[in-house]
């Protein structure tokens, strides 16, 4: 386990202080737990999973995934806890407690608010210069990739012939 416990910290780019505060425990401690010194009991090992959202079996045993799967409204629930159960009033509590107020006509003008900026942002993406529009962009970006990939192959494959535009050469692309 005291490798996964490090390799899970590392995937989550924490430091021994910072994972160990998360859980409730010291950087020796957890050093500890790393370094096989030290088996971590059954609560540490719970802290883990639930402040991480780790898979207790990978956790254990290194079956399955390292994380457990979220579904989008247990992920709001806890993004919502998260902020709510600090002393703050930081813009994240303060938007939620202004969220809880919003009457049905708050919601519908946030929502043509939300739409509005998601279409303005669309309208707002550049098209380069010689270009007329962003489908003219990514229809020559196809045309250049599929001439990379033919290129590539007629190197790396000896005899490769590109098939024909017309789709009559029957010989799979090699000679």
């Amino acid at each position: 386990m005291n490798t996964r416990i490090k390799k899970l910290r590392k995937a989550l780019d924490l430091t021994q202080q910072a994972f160990a505060l998360r859980i409730g425990t010291s950087a020796n401690v957890l050093t500890n737990y790393e370094t096989g010194r030290r088996n971590p009991s059954s609560s540490v090992i719970n802290n883990i999973c639930k402040e991480f959202r780790v898979n207790e079996d990978w956790l254990r045993t290194g079956a399955g995934e390292m994380f457990r799967e979220i579904s989008r409204d247990d992920e709001i629930t806890a993004f919502v806890n998260d902020v709510l159960s600090g002393e703050s009033e930081d813009f994240k509590r303060r938007f939620i407690a202004a969220l809880s107020r919003l009457s049905a006509e708050g919601w519908a003008a946030l929502e043509q608010l939300v739409e509005d900026t998601a279409l303005r942002k669309d309208a707002e993406t550049p098209v380069p210069p010689g270009y007329s529009s962003r489908a003219e962009l990514e229809a020559e970006a196809d045309e250049f990739a599929a001439m990379a990939r033919e290129q590539f192959l007629s190197e790396k494959i000896p005899g490769y012939q590109a098939p024909s535009a017309s789709g009559s050469d029957d010989s799979g692309g090699v000679a």
